[in-house]
Parts: structure tokens; C-alpha cells; sequence
């Protein structure tokens, strides 16, 4: 059964049939690029608030280290360095691990005030190992 023109209400081609086809193939084609401009527009804004997001941490970071660390005005390689040294210490390593359990056992404790469930427990969220695995591994 051939198709029939919704303008003339005569039987259509298989020519203007493949025309109206690659018409609406056409047609399909520019909304699929619309569609993925859209979704490429929301991921870039997406991307950009986690980038500001960061920056507004690192700094806020960086702020908060400089005053507890009395390290206002010291210039980045000697701030690098003295953070170098710390990390190095064992016994500062071992503090520092010891700082991270407490704020998540207090991270869980205030879970529990607020009538939420807990987080599943891990060991510690803490990155630092003990400085005699760090020179193990090497």
C-alpha cells in the first residue's frame, strides 16, 4: 500500500517518499544536536560549580592552615616544605591519623543525634599511613 500526501490526498512516489523520509531523518538530526548542546551546556555548568566549589575550599583551606600554622607570608616552597617535614614525623603522622578517627567518630555521633543512620564504618577516612609503610614501600 503506497503512502499518500497529507497535502494533495494523492498516493506519494517511492521519490517523494524518500524526500519527506530524509525530511524528517533531517529534522531528527537537528534536534539530536539541539538535544546534546542542552546536555553538554548542563554538564559544563555542573563541571564549573564543582571547579568553584574547589577553589572556594582550597582557599578556605589554605586560609585556615596559614592561621593555625603561623605560616602567613611564607612563600609556597617553604610552605610545601614544612608540610614535608610534618608528614615525615612519625609521631606527627600517628597524631594526625588520631585526629581523623576522632572526627569521624564524631561525624557518626552527630549522625546519631540527628536521628540519622550512621554511615557504614570504615577503619578511618584518614589518607595518612604511618610513615614505616611509606618507606616500606619504597
Amino acid at each position: 500500500m503506497s503512502e499518500i500526501s497529507r497535502e494533495t490526498k494523492k498516493p506519494l512516489s517511492a521519490a517523494e517518499r524518500m524526500k519527506e523520509l530524509e525530511d524528517k531523518i533531517a529534522w531528527h538530526d537537528e534536534a539530536k544536536k539541539k538535544l546534546n548542546a542542552m546536555k553538554q551546556g548542563i554538564q559544563n555548568r555542573e563541571k564549573e560549580k564543582e571547579r568553584k566549589a574547589r577553589t572556594r575550599r582550597l582557599i578556605q583551606n589554605g586560609a585556615l592552615s596559614e592561621q593555625y600554622l603561623r605560616c602567613d607570608g611564607m612563600p609556597p616552597d617553604q610552605y610545601e616544605r614544612l608540610l614535608k617535614i610534618m608528614i615525615e614525623n612519625k609521631a606527627f603522622n600517628e597524631f594526625l591519623g588520631k585526629c581523623f578517627m576522632l572526627l569521624d567518630s564524631e561525624n557518626a555521633a552527630n549522625y546519631n543525634t540527628q536521628g540519622n543512620t550512621p554511615p557504614a564504618p570504615v577503619a578511618s577516612s584518614s589518607p595518612y599511613v604511618p610513615v614505616d609503610s611509606i618507606n616500606a614501600a619504597k
